[in-house]
């Protein structure tokens, strides 16, 4: 009986030893992964982008759709003022938060618009490239089809896009103007002095 006890003490001594060797080896192996872990210095997205080899153009492009979201910081969305603005109505202009945009076709939208994106058929009427345009005519544009959305419930889609010159491996920035079909050719005689700009036929 007492052979029997000192066995079972001694096994039992034996399996307290194994597990504590167990956790020692277990906590060291956690402080050898936690000090490793600790010399690696996260990157920032900045810094991150500028350790690769990416080209300038692309670059750009980056930093500028950065600057895009920056332009809505501390800005509220028109409809819920206690929310914090994340887009821009490709129709009205005004900036909305999450919930009142989204998005069809490529288009973002207040969803309040949406109906009338959905029902009228829409027809592009430019495609500038806004390097050649240059920011008077931009302007000009915007100040126009805020003007004619405002006094005369007229809608236009105006809409950034990037799109790649192979031939000079570079990216470059356009604004696509839509209209609906019935306000097309009003559009355009409004919007005359973009004509000579269009590159609808080059792309």
């Amino acid at each position: 009986m007492e052979t029997a006890l000192v066995i079972v003490i001694a096994i039992l001594a034996i399996l307290v030893l194994g597990l504590f060797a167990l956790s020692v080896v277990l906590v060291l192996k956690f402080l050898k992964l936690k000090e490793t872990t600790k010399n690696i210095e996260p990157k920032t997205l900045g810094e991150d982008i500028e350790s690769r080899q990416i080209p300038d153009e692309i670059k750009k492009a980056i930093e500028q759709a950065k600057n895009m979201g920056d332009n809505l910081l501390g800005r509220v969305c028109v409809d819920h003022p206690e929310l914090p603005a994340k887009g821009q109505c490709a129709i009205s202009n005004e900036i909305y938060c999450e919930l009142c945009l989204t998005k069809e076709n490529d288009v973002k939208i207040a969803r309040k618009y949406l109906n009338l994106l959905l029902d009228s058929k829409w027809e592009h009427i430019f495609m500038l490239h806004n390097e050649k345009v240059g920011a008077d005519k931009i302007n000009e544009l915007m100040r126009v089809k805020r003007t004619l959305w405002e006094e005369q419930e007229l809608p236009l889609i105006t809409q950034q896009q990037f799109k790649i010159n192979i031939e000079i491996d570079k990216i470059e920035d356009y604004t696509a103007v839509m209209a609906r079909e019935q306000d097309s050719e009003r559009v355009k005689r409004m919007l005359d002095f973009l004509e000579v700009a269009d590159e609808s036929a080059n792309l």
